[in-house]
């Protein structure tokens, strides 16, 4: 099964051509190029894409334009959503505003989750990629041990399961089968020689989310 890809184009296509190949795009991916409007530079945007990528042999993106009413446009990107499986990667570096926020409510919509790609307007700026991670717990919060682990660990950086375990007066085993769900989520890492548990970014995130 393959990924689904969804990016706003704007008025150059250099921005998609460099999200295939960092992102390794195959036959197998379904690309879907959004615009607001298929205006003259917009389609020879697409069609400098389409070149380059029959040049390396990949299917041609689809272009779909996205009405600027709300349920229209919200509908339409639903639609993709909802006609297509596999991993799905958003890019939203590119493109007009409401598209940008369309999508991410569509995303929210739809109950599916993906990995937003964001290239800062100064380009020498870092390139910001959020997991797929974050939609699934901004869904499905975790709760109650899961979180006392992570303000366990946000006390006490690198702490072993078995610190966890005694600060939380749980078995190892208890705190392991915790310890691998949140590291499945992203919230958690394990580093150094001694495998501590660290909090990722996201981990923070979520803890200071519910009030941790």
């Amino acid at each position: 099964m393959g990924r689904v890809f969804i990016m706003p184009l704007g008025f150059h296509e250099d921005r998609a051509m460099r999200m295939f190949i960092e992102n390794s795009v195959t036959e197998r991916d379904r690309v879907y190029i959004i615009t607001a409007n298929k205006t003259l530079s917009v389609v020879r945007a697409y069609e400098s894409l389409v070149a380059f990528c029959r040049k390396i042999r990949l299917p041609d993106p689809e272009l779909v334009e996205v009405p600027m009413d709300l349920s229209g446009g919200i509908s339409r990107i639903l639609q993709i959503l909802r006609e297509t499986d596999g991993e799905v990667v958003v890019d939203l570096s590119r493109g007009m505003r409401y598209l940008i926020v369309y999508t991410l409510i569509a995303l929210l919509l739809s109950n599916r989750t993906a990995t937003i790609h964001i290239q800062p307007e100064s380009g020498e700026a870092t390139e910001i990629v959020i997991p797929k991670q974050l939609l699934e717990v901004a869904r499905n919060p975790p709760r109650g041990l899961y979180i006392e682990i992570l303000r366990v660990v946000s006390e006490s950086e690198g702490a072993s399961v078995e610190e966890i375990s005694r600060a939380l007066g749980k078995s190892a085993k208890t705190v392991t089968n915790c310890l691998t769900k949140l590291g499945k989520l992203k919230l958690v890492s394990r580093r150094g020689r001694e495998r501590g548990i660290y909090l990722t970014d996201l981990g923070k995130l979520v803890l200071t989310l519910t009030g941790g």
